[in-house]
């Protein structure tokens, strides 16, 4: 159920002064008087009244009456398709907490664009190319094999130490770098093996996440495609050829810096093959939206990336969008997988689990069921806490608070959710009869009302802390309403009112939780 408004209205989150407001700042009575008689609410208005310059609109009991009656709201689709690149780590190292934010923050991002009407494409595009991977492989043909994620990391760390003494092993990670561009056989099949070691870990803990994505690709399988784009921008005269042979684009007379897209040695770069993976999206899904969630490091990265698609002509590059969010930093500062100061991401989910079985008091459950309440406390307070942050704001990674069930946590929005499932439990009753509203009911319900205006927000601005943070305004406006009206114990017609109201307020919380991947409790 919607009100219609138009665009002079304004839709209040707190009803302090209304449901609803009309700025009238210098406007005469006749005017004012005018926008009155415009105002056409019927039964769904209660009062309007003039105060601080705003024309306040009071809403009825009539229109809460039909709120309750009304279902969540659904949107249509819209027949628009949105590819969301999101966590994207490279392989050959443990997932740490660092990309735990572009994997949480896209996942969101992909929930609540397919909620608003799109067909959503999750893509995760592996970085099994380059200089990073070329060091690891130096480092195991130099250290020996591998049997996991753990003696990866120790091998990429131990080769960047030895490169700061020893420069000529630049020749040998350049050499290989090469041999990976120009496919020789033996150096892809190792890393290939490192790609698979790797994924199997990344999948793991994806499991843990509840993260899925619906296609991933490596960037390796984009370098024969990346060295077509550097042919067609030359041919197109975008590019040049520098002295040295390396292929340049000049890019300043738009505000940004020129860059390099193919080496002297013929090899491309990260920018060139993201060049290619724009147009294999475009060719593959015809998007409406091509969505990338990383660090705001490469906000020019992406910036240099759109204008290039716009000066070959591609019809999709403003289609494309990226949101560079703030980092996520150790108390003791910023995380270094190439100095080995890292949280990896696996240690830290079970340390959060296990911090919410010690801090939950559980009772009368079997040893399976509190596992799988301290899993979902666990996991769910470390994604919550990352998306009730503004993207653009750097985390700093506290672990203790991130687990905490005190304040603004996803254990309290879960806890609010077992509370009103518990109260349904033991109540049937359909709503019936006509019925009055106190002021915290009203407050209850408009909360609720204002989800379908959060999500679209939260979707179309790409900031799931709105939606997190309506939940936890939502959660707040329940407790207070809970704590002062009984429900169960209520008169017959107030009882059968209340609980309608618990049940409009599950609902809205629960899927609220779900577009944030917060897992979803019976009991706790």
């Amino acid at each position: 159920m919607r009100i219609e408004v138009d665009e002079k209205i304004k839709i209040n989150e707190d009803r302090r002064f209304g449901e609803l407001s009309i700025p009238c700042f210098g406007k005469s009575e006749e005017e004012i008087g005018k926008i009155k008689e415009e105002i056409k609410l019927g039964k769904n208005m209660d009062k309007i009244e003039l105060k601080n310059n705003y024309l306040n609109i009071y809403l009825s009991d009539e229109f809460y009456k039909n709120f309750l009656k009304a279902p969540l709201p659904a949107f249509p689709k819209n027949n628009k398709t949105a590819v969301i690149d999101y966590s994207c780590p490279n392989v050959g190292k443990p997932l740490h907490v660092g990309h735990l934010r572009s994997t949480i923050y896209g996942d969101s991002i992909k929930k609540l664009l397919n909620y608003v009407g799109y067909k959503t494409i999750g893509f995760n595009y592996l970085g099994d190319a380059g200089k990073q991977v070329a060091l690891l492989l130096l480092a195991i043909r130099k250290y020996g094999e591998v049997k996991n994620e753990n003696e990866m990391l120790e091998r990429y760390v131990k080769i960047n130490e030895e490169l700061k003494e020893n420069q000529k092993l630049e020749a040998e990670v350049r050499e290989i770098v090469e041999k990976i561009e120009k496919g020789d056989e033996r150096t892809l099949k190792e890393v290939e093996k490192i790609r698979n070691l790797s994924y199997g870990t990344f999948e793991r803990v994806y499991k843990k996440l509840g993260v899925e994505f619906d296609e991933i690709m490596g960037e390796s399988q984009m370098i024969l495609k990346a060295k077509k784009m550097v042919v067609e921008v030359l041919e197109k005269g975008i590019a040049k050829k520098g002295g040295e042979g390396e292929i340049f684009i000049e890019l300043e007379k738009y505000g940004l810096p020129n860059t390099i897209l193919m080496r002297s040695n013929g090899t491309t770069l990260y920018l060139t093959r993201d060049l290619a993976l724009a147009e294999y999206k475009w060719e593959k899904y015809k998007f409406d939206l091509n969505f990338y969630a990383t660090a705001s490091a490469q906000n020019l990265h992406f910036k240099q990336l759109f204008k290039i698609l716009e000066l070959l002509g591609k019809e999709y590059s403003k289609k494309c969008a990226h949101v560079g969010f703030g980092l996520v930093g150790l108390e003791s500062g910023k995380l270094s997988t190439r100095e080995g100061r890292v949280v990896l991401l696996e240690e830290t989910l079970k340390k959060a689990v296990e911090s919410a079985r010690e801090e939950i008091k559980i009772k009368g459950y079997s040893e399976e069921e509190k596992n799988k309440i301290a899993e979902a406390v666990g996991i769910g307070a470390i994604k919550f806490w990352l998306l009730k942050v503004s993207p653009e704001k750097n985390v700093i990674f506290n672990f203790k608070k991130m687990v905490s069930f005190e304040g603004d946590t996803s254990a309290y929005l879960q806890y609010t959710l077992v509370r009103a499932n518990s109260i349904l439990r033991k109540a049937t009753e359909e709503m019936e009869g006509k019925f009055e509203f106190n002021e915290e009911e009203k407050n209850l319900l408009w909360k609720n009302y204002l989800f379908e205006k959060i999500v679209k927000e939260a979707a179309e601005k790409f900031k799931p802390h709105l939606l997190a943070n309506y939940l936890l305004k939502l959660s707040a406006a329940f407790s207070i309403f809970y704590e002062n009206n009984p429900v169960l114990k209520a008169e017959k017609a107030e009882r059968k009112k209340r609980i309608a109201i618990v049940k409009k307020t599950r609902d809205t919380l629960k899927a609220g939780l779900e577009l944030l991947g917060v897992p979803i409790l019976e009991k706790m």
